[in-house]
């Protein structure tokens, strides 16, 4: 790895752990004390299908994910638009969540870091192997089965999840 490369890797390591770390003291302990504790919850994640929101030609590509969450934190792999392999992982921040019976939805967003692409997705990542993921969630259960559209940089996706 060249001087130059190693230093833009250092950069954006530091930087995605910074957003996290300020994620997790933005996050306001007095909005949690307001609500009764409740277990973490555990979500098993079954298939992806994205856009490009900046393609000259729109596709819907299958992406073939799996992953896990269990409470604030988790880790997906699958691969991507351009047929390579990636793996996500960080923190998963609920801002306005709620649950009526059987039904129940949340928005949040998600800090982490993303591995699998290159300057196609996004030009820093010639540089770099590990990038920062900032993304937008919002997700509606029916029962166990739930169903996640994700908003991440020029990328739009949707997901399906079993909850325990």
């Amino acid at each position: 790895m060249t001087p130059m490369r190693a230093a833009v890797v250092r950069r954006a390591v530091r930087a995605g752990a910074a957003a996290t770390l300020l994620a997790g003291l933005w996050w306001p302990a007095s909005a949690m004390a307001q609500t009764p504790r409740r277990a973490p919850v555990t979500r098993v994640y079954l298939g992806m299908w994205s856009t490009h929101l900046n393609a000259k030609k729109p596709a819907i590509d299958p992406n073939w994910l799996v992953g896990v969450s269990h409470g604030k934190a988790f880790a997906a792999t699958f691969i991507n638009s351009f047929g390579r392999r990636a793996f996500a992982a960080g923190l998963q921040l609920p801002v306005v969540s709620g649950h009526a019976g059987w039904l129940g939805g949340t928005l949040g967003a998600r800090l982490g870091a993303l591995t699998g692409y290159d300057e196609r997705f996004w030009k820093i990542a010639k540089d770099t192997p590990v990038l920062p993921l900032i993304q937008a969630f919002g997700q509606v259960d029916v029962g166990r089965l739930g169903i996640e559209a994700d908003w991440t940089w020029v990328v739009a996706s949707v997901t399906f999840s079993v909850r325990f």
